[in-house]
């Protein structure tokens, strides 16, 4: 990836779809509703035959989109990565949602710290919603509050939408693998970790 410019304090969250129009609303609700932060959304639309396009339509003027073949997780995380304009990026998959002021905190922690290339949360499962919509917790992600890095070697410690990274450190690591089925998530904060981004 060649360097280029990004806007200072803008966050940009990378939505890739394959047949979950479905979920698709809450997720992208999830970040629309972020208070007290600079944003883009960009959704990946990896050629869904499902109502993705119909989903994406009624949310024109709040998001930005690319529709491409379905090319699988990583491609698509990819072809968003290449376009982001901002200084900070997120991935969240359609199925997720982030949690009220998770990207203010996250982009004011990175912004205290200049040196640290990405910075990860505490994650919570969940498979219904209230009455309210608000998701019934199941369960959570165990995150360590100390060598993180170390963690790492070992195991994935967070879905994709728990980390925040400066879009700089991707000069670095580069994209994601498309040729990995599973645990690309995992490789790419791996790779980001070996170059020099450890997560706190």
């Amino acid at each position: 990836m060649q360097k280029k410019r990004y806007k200072p304090g803008l966050v940009s969250v990378v939505v890739p779809s394959y047949n979950y129009g479905y979920f698709l609303p809450q997720a992208l609700d999830s970040a629309l509703s972020q208070m007290d932060v600079d944003l883009e959304v960009i959704i990946v639309d990896d050629g869904s035959t499902d109502e993705t396009s119909e989903v994406i339509a009624s949310y024109a003027g709040l998001v930005s989109s690319i529709r491409q073949d379905n090319r699988g997780l990583s491609a698509a995380r990819n072809t968003g990565l290449a376009v982001v304009r901002g200084e900070f990026l997120v991935f969240l998959d359609a199925d997720d949602i982030l949690g009220p002021g998770v990207l203010a905190s996250q982009r004011a922690f990175l912004q205290g710290r200049p040196q640290t290339g990405l910075t990860v949360c505490r994650s919570f499962f969940f498979e219904t919603l209230d009455e309210h919509d608000v998701p019934l917790k199941r369960g959570q992600w165990h995150l360590f509050e100390s060598d993180l890095d170390v963690h790492l070697c070992h195991f994935n410690i967070a879905p994709p939408h728990a980390f925040m990274l400066r879009s700089r450190v991707c000069e670095k690591t580069r994209s994601f693998d498309d040729s990995l089925k599973a645990c690309e998530d995992h490789d790419f904060w791996f790779r980001a970790s070996l170059a020099g981004s450890s997560p706190e």
